[in-house]
């Protein structure tokens, strides 16, 4: 249980650290909005991870 959260911190984590480094390589020239459509788009991004590993499992 604490390691399959421990996972999900680190998978919801690196999104941000992902998103950062997009920032300070290419600055402003890409938008992707405020605070909340981030949040959704990291949720999705993990959503679709899953759902794409439950797709090749089966």
């Amino acid at each position: 249980m604490v390691a399959g959260s421990l996972l999900w911190v680190v998978l919801f984590g690196s999104k941000f650290l992902v998103l950062e480094s997009v920032d300070l390589v290419f600055g402003d020239q890409v938008s992707l909005g405020g605070f909340l459509s981030v949040s959704v788009l990291i949720i999705m991004l993990l959503l679709a991870r899953t759902a794409v590993r439950r797709l090749l499992r089966a």
